[in-house]
């Protein structure tokens, strides 16, 4: 007889020791990547679990301060709410139907007649049974208040159309031997961009990577990028400047030109808008750029804008770009071509 109570006693005690084990099995784990903007606290409401349970599952690749989540990171998270939402988009509210036509306050929906569990599940673009196990279920009616787990109070962003854009420098722009290239761009793998010199053949003479600068580049999002590059090219010569994104069909250009190392230039002064009007001689010649190649010629002479100034072979040149709206490309002129230089050119 006390043989068979003590083996009852050890069972009992073997199915205690074994319950919790059971238990926490039967809760799947969820593979979620960290999205911009989360917390551990809105990962677990979308989960109907704990930010503690979640960060003590995840504590070695989270790292030490639970507050700080890096986007693109891989964690585990117990989902507890029967059907896991999926991690692929936002829940958001699609608005009110014949069905569920309640109100909603932050993450909380307030039950009116007529809904049903499965009217409201396809409010929220949720399994209703996701829903239900996130309020211990039951029955539904007026007035009675549902957390809805993972709920924003927006629809998820229509995603940015990728491009790339250059906004300095210039087209036309007579470039140092170090100059700084940026620009903006959206929709671009991991926010990476690519900055190529080339010259007018299209080699390669120098090349840098960087990436977007902004709160969302990661999910697509606009952002900002610079960069800087050096061209130690042997004499003036015209070239271009191109970015482009890895993965992403996108490309912009800029046609340049260099002032070249060894030509005794000075660095370029960019004008304001109105700042410097210099005046052409008749027929005195204008030049691609700086020593480069005759490309026109003033007519009549008389007033033109200069919008940069630069220092060739120890000879001010001006950049010019008339009627630039009509696709005009900027072309270059030296003093000697000049009946006179504006006091606001200095």
């Amino acid at each position: 007889m006390k043989l068979c109570t003590l083996l009852i006693v050890v069972a009992l005690l073997v199915a205690f020791a074994l319950a919790p084990a059971v238990s926490a099995q039967s809760v799947p784990l969820v593979a979620y990547t960290v999205q911009q903007g989360d917390t551990l606290a809105k990962i677990a409401s979308q989960y109907c679990t704990t930010w503690e349970e979640i960060y003590q599952l995840n504590a070695a690749v989270i790292g030490p301060n639970p507050n700080v989540l890096k986007p693109g990171t891989v964690i585990y998270v117990p989902s507890r709410c029967g059907t896991p939402p999926s991690n692929s988009g936002r829940v958001y509210d699609r608005g009110p139907s014949m069905y569920t036509n309640g109100t909603v306050y932050g993450n909380v929906y307030t039950v009116v007649a007529g809904d049903t569990w499965y009217s409201i599940g396809q409010r929220f673009g949720l399994p209703w049974e996701t829903i239900s196990n996130a309020n211990g279920g039951g029955g539904l009616y007026p007035g009675r208040q549902l957390i809805i787990p993972g709920l924003s109070s927006a629809p998820p962003a229509t995603p940015q159309s990728a491009y790339v854009s250059i906004t300095n420098p210039q087209a036309g722009a007579m470039l140092p031997a170090t100059f700084t290239v940026s620009g903006k761009g959206a929709g671009l793998p991991e926010g990476n961009v690519v900055v190529t010199a080339k010259d007018s053949a299209g080699r390669v003479l120098a090349q840098r990577a960087t990436t977007l600068q902004g709160p969302n580049v990661g999910l697509g999002g606009e952002g900002t990028w610079s960069t800087s590059l050096t061209v130690n090219a042997p004499t003036v010569m015209s070239g271009a400047i191109e970015a482009t994104s890895p993965g992403a069909p996108v490309m912009a250009g800029v046609s340049i030109t260099y002032s070249g190392a060894g030509s005794s230039s000075g660095g370029a002064v960019v004008y304001a808008t109105g700042q410097c009007t210099i005046y052409g001689a008749p027929g005195a010649p204008m030049y691609q750029y700086p020593g480069g190649p005759q490309v026109g010629q003033f007519v009549a002479g008389g007033p033109v804008e200069a919008k940069q100034r630069t220092v060739y072979n120890n000879m001010d040149w001006y950049m010019i770009q008339p009627e630039a709206s009509m696709g005009n490309p900027p072309t270059w002129v030296p003093v000697s071509s000049l009946s006179s230089v504006g006091g606001g050119c200095s």
